[in-house]
């Protein structure tokens, strides 16, 4: 019985990777070779996603430079760990974001390069949920018109309604401190009539929650649409 980490689901996925030689002459080819070489015990259907769509973004650069870089050991390196991320995830919309990321950080520039690597280690870190939590955090900064992304969040709860009641809300704000833990959000102390607010728990201060630079990026850079940064 074969499964697809086998020597016979290697060889297809090698051979699906060179296929896209002819249907992409400028980025199949590396393409083609990393998969056959450096990512051989990947999940085949998640690799040929995001093959297909690092292809697709690939061909919407200069076609100079893309012969040029591809062939960078910063940017083989940074193909192959996005092949690594995607094959982790569990739906295609993932996949996408992240070979939208690392498309753009196709370059000649080592610290451009080092760059898209972190926010490929970020991105790697965040669920779905969580991503869309940036998304919502974002909505001072998207375009006219431009649809806004809104969070269903667990209710709040109290102590008397048990674990269980409580499991899904406690979940949802350790997703949020995540995200702040790893500065993709930031917290600010709420100030009313001059002096810092405290919690409705009465336990702590109380604080205003923004995305912050890097969340910005991160969308931006892993092609979540209607982002205005300028």
């Amino acid at each position: 019985m074969s499964d697809d980490l086998d020597p016979q689901a290697r060889d297809r996925l090698a051979a699906i990777g060179k296929g896209l030689v002819a249907a992409v002459p400028l980025a199949g080819g590396l393409l083609a070779e990393i998969v056959s070489v450096a990512i051989p015990n990947l999940r085949e259907e998640r690799i040929v996603a995001y093959l297909r769509l690092l292809a697709q973004r690939l061909e919407a650069l200069e076609k100079v430079r893309l012969v040029d870089e591809l062939a960078m050991s910063g940017n083989i390196l940074l193909i192959e760990q996005g092949g690594m991320v995607a094959a982790r995830v569990t739906h295609e919309e993932k996949v996408g974001q992240i070979a939208h990321l690392v498309a753009r950080g196709i370059s000649s520039d080592e610290r451009r390069i080092a760059g898209q690597q972190r926010l490929l280690r970020l991105i790697d870190q965040i669920d779905d949920e969580q991503y869309l939590l940036l998304a919502e955090q974002a909505m001072f900064h998207l375009k006219e018109g431009a649809k806004r992304v809104r969070v269903d969040r667990p209710r709040f709860t109290t102590y008397s309604e048990g674990w269980e009641a409580r499991a899904p809300r406690t979940l949802f704000q350790a997703g949020e401190e995540e995200l702040v833990r790893l500065g993709l959000l930031e917290r600010q102390l709420r100030v009313t009539n001059g002096g810092p607010s405290i919690a409705s728990d009465g336990r702590d201060f109380a604080y205003n929650t923004k995305i912050s630079n890097l969340g910005l990026m991160l969308l931006e850079e892993s092609g979540f649409e209607g982002l205005s940064l300028n």
